[in-house]
């Protein structure tokens, strides 16, 4: 996983095979930058993903916890 902050966007790339361990490791780490920074959007490429079942659930998370732009790219 990759991430970069750039002009209010946080830009997530996930590669690999998603599983629930991988997903709370890509919620902690994605939701401590969110945590300690105003970000306004963050966009999360899964073109490398093989399993995009466990995405939804970052989506979820996210709506729950913070008000701001989620995209998710398969690009």
């Amino acid at each position: 996983m990759r991430m970069i902050f750039d002009n209010d966007t946080l830009y997530v790339d996930i590669e690999g095979e998603v599983g629930q361990i991988e997903m709370n490791y890509i919620k902690k780490r994605v939701f401590s930058v969110l945590d300690q920074y105003e970000v306004g959007n963050v966009i999360v490429n899964t073109k490398n993903v093989f399993n995009n079942l466990k995405i939804k659930s970052l989506v979820k998370e996210y709506k729950n916890k913070y008000n701001g732009n989620f995209l998710v790219v398969n690009k």
